[in-house]
């Protein structure tokens, strides 16, 4: 139960080989029986199979009661405390895949197993960056492309519905301190300037990298920004973008995607559908109400603590458990075997029986035997405990090995791509293409014009 406690529940076939295991050290070569599992539940009420869910371990740790604590803490300062409701965001990145549908039960022909789903072409990875505010505004989005340059055939001939939205690119399709710095200044600092110039800002993020660089801490500091930053791998808990947003934004992208992939042939869509759907998306999940539940679900407004530290995701500490008490029955029968080294209170009870009589029914020595068992047993308990720790710790040791890495290089000399840009790319794109006002251009031309005249001087 410990071990639930801190992240790491056995399972069955871990508590059996841990039992055949000891079974063996206490001379059982043949190891446990098939029902002791089931026994050693009957035995132990307060144990019971529990489904397990999957939580990345340093998610487990950041959300822990201390950490939570201690953020609430700096979320309780004067100068933090004072920010007004509508002064507060909350941004975030989110990744989607192009071309992931939605899994999920469909119907097909009785004789078979499954079914295969068609999915929409394309798999490149592409990030947006989101925020909103405890009021719930939503403000307005920046797609990040994987690539080095914003290509005009990446978007769709009517561009209306993207009319407020700003285009980037990255090397890896990820955001970095360049492309962090420029939002911060072309999207975040104009669309949520207050009304009183002196009215703090309060900007809650993860602790990424891009977020902490001098350049944006500093544009903060020189627009009344204060940044706070959430406890590594708790933004599942805290972030309200993460706990009531971006769940049903990627539920409603897959929904939409699957839709489009089950009556058109999605063998060459990619980035142009990829907007249309995250669109659509967009507009049925980054809601006012999904926005104020996130910030109430995650106790950041209103303020309360208690909201957060209720959350079944949020590690409590460890109980310590009460020390247990095992009652060694008494042997039980004679045994003719010749006396060998006991090396478990099993064979130390074999022993005993093979003393002559009155020895053996001495209370005193009985009482001797039984405390030698009791110990023999821990002993064996604890070998093999040990034996798992070096195990576990050799193939960590293995996973914590310096590895080369390798620098990404960026260009940080491009800024966010819009609309009026994108319309002027196509038009020059478009003018390439047209060759029959070439041609016809040239058709006007009179032949003297397509002639060049030479004058040679000879001497």
């Amino acid at each position: 139960m410990v071990q639930a406690d801190l992240g790491c529940p056995v399972s069955h076939q871990q508590v059996r080989h841990f039992a055949n295991q000891i079974a063996i050290r206490n001379g059982f070569p043949e190891g446990v029986g098939k029902r002791w599992l089931q026994s050693f539940m009957d035995r132990n009420k307060e144990v019971k199979t529990l489904p397990g869910k999957s939580m990345d371990s340093d998610r487990y740790n950041g959300a822990s009661t201390e950490l939570i604590k201690a953020f609430f803490m700096l979320l309780s300062m004067p100068a933090v405390r004072i920010v007004k409701q509508k002064n507060r965001y909350n941004v975030d990145e989110v990744g989607m895949m192009e071309g992931i549908g939605l899994n999920g039960l469909f119907l097909g022909c009785k004789d078979k197993k499954s079914v295969l789903i068609r999915q929409p072409g394309s798999r490149s990875w592409i990030t947006i960056l989101e925020c909103i505010s405890a009021t719930g505004k939503v403000l307005r989005p920046l797609v990040i492309f994987k690539g080095k340059t914003v290509q005009q055939q990446h978007f769709p001939e009517k561009l209306d519905f993207l009319e407020d939205w700003e285009f980037t690119c990255s090397e890896k399709g990820w955001t970095n301190n360049h492309i962090a710095l420029i939002w911060l200044k072309t999207v975040f600092i104009p669309s949520t300037k207050p009304e009183n110039p002196k009215e703090p800002r309060l900007l809650i993020l993860d602790g990424h990298g891009s977020h902490m660089t001098e350049d944006f801490l500093f544009e903060c500091y020189n627009n009344n920004i204060f940044v706070l930053f959430l406890p590594a791998h708790a933004s599942h808990v805290l972030q309200p973008l993460d706990v009531a947003v971006f769940g049903p934004l990627k539920r409603a992208y897959r929904k939409f995607l699957s839709d489009l992939a089950s009556v058109a042939d999605s063998s060459h869509i990619g980035k142009i559908t990829f907007l249309y759907t995250y669109d659509k998306a967009r507009k049925e999940a980054i809601t006012k109400l999904n926005a104020l539940a996130g910030w109430k679900a995650t106790g950041l407004w209103p303020v309360n603590l208690a909201k957060v530290l209720i959350n079944p995701m949020v590690t409590q500490p460890p109980k310590t458990p009460a020390p247990v008490v095992t009652a060694i029955s008494p042997a039980k029968g004679k045994n003719s075997r010749l006396l060998m080294t006991p090396r478990s209170s099993v064979q130390l009870r074999r022993a005993l029986q093979a003393v002559p009589g009155v020895i053996s029914e001495d209370p005193a020595v009985r009482l001797l035997f039984r405390k030698i068992g009791s110990q023999l047993d821990s002993h064996n308990f604890e070998i093999e405990r040990q034996r798992r720790e070096i195990t576990i710790m050799q193939l960590e040791k293995e996973e914590y090995l310096p590895k080369k890495r390798k620098k990404v290089i960026y260009n940080g000399n491009a800024e966010f791509a819009k609309v009026p840009a994108i319309l002027k790319a196509r038009e020059q794109m478009r003018k390439v293409l047209q060759p029959q006002r070439t041609s016809y251009r040239i058709k006007k031309l009179k032949l003297e014009d397509l002639c060049t005249q030479f004058h040679l001087n000879i001497h």
